[in-house]
């Protein structure tokens, strides 16, 4: 997309603002949207970021789902707004990630360390929606992702 941008061929020609590029993921889009402002090579265009129920680090572990899972947040350095519900399915009851059991898909304890690895000099917001599980924060998450986006 970024180079259809600069064709003069393209009906993408100058239709994308390469200063203003937010990126969002809900779920395990959540950690595609981690790993392409951290680990690909244009991660640098993003300038916001959304998740809604970021898979947690616990399921980036070799023994659950592999290192395609895996993330560091403490390379963002971009304005980040994580949520996720406080659902069974989304929080879990596990608070950390050594709990052998009850890991949900994005538990309190992954938010807070998430939280906790961005520079303090970066701007983050955590927020959990309460009664909302993971299916339900893709929807009912949209006007936070709408404003924070404008923002």
């Amino acid at each position: 997309m970024l180079n259809l941008n600069t064709d003069q061929q393209s009906d993408f020609y100058k239709k994308i603002d390469v200063d203003h590029i937010g990126i969002s993921g809900h779920s395990q889009g959540g950690v595609a949207a981690i790993n392409a402002v951290t680990r690909q090579k244009n991660g640098h265009y993003y300038t916001a970021m959304f998740t809604a129920s970021a898979t947690s680090s616990f399921w980036g572990q070799k023994n659950q789902l592999g290192s395609g899972w895996s993330y560091d947040v403490a390379n963002i350095h971009i304005p980040y707004l994580m949520v996720a519900g406080t659902g069974a399915f989304d929080a879990g009851i596990a608070t950390s990630i050594q709990a052998k059991q009850g890991q949900g898909i994005a538990p309190l304890w992954s938010l807070q360390t998430n939280y906790d690895r961005i520079s303090d000099k970066d701007n983050k917001i955590m927020a959990r929606r309460v009664n909302t599980d993971h299916s339900d924060m893709l929807n009912h998450a949209d006007g936070y992702m709408t404003a924070w986006f404008m923002y």
